[in-house]
């Protein structure tokens, strides 16, 4: 059955957590590295994840831990915003 989002902001909120899941998994770079530098437990920062649950600025963090292309951002972006 497909997720069924409430508003916009819960669908980007979604979006956010699995292109952070999917960076991570590119980079190979593992859930406990990326808690440790946020400050965070392991088993909170899969919490987060799971429900979609960081913060606007936990989610600056990731990006610069995570360091993406500034032309895949952008891109993905657009596409969460539907431009």
């Amino acid at each position: 059955m497909p997720k069924v989002y409430l508003n916009e902001s819960e669908r980007i909120k979604d979006r956010l957590a699995k292109w952070i899941a999917g960076e991570m998994f590119v980079q190979d770079i593992s859930q406990s590295k990326v808690a440790q530098k946020l400050g965070m437990s392991q088993q909170m920062f899969s919490y987060k994840l799971r429900k979609s649950e960081f913060s606007f600025s936990e989610f600056i963090q990731i990006v610069k831990i995570l360091k993406p292309e500034e032309k895949e951002m952008v891109g993905e972006i657009k596409r969460w915003i539907g431009v």
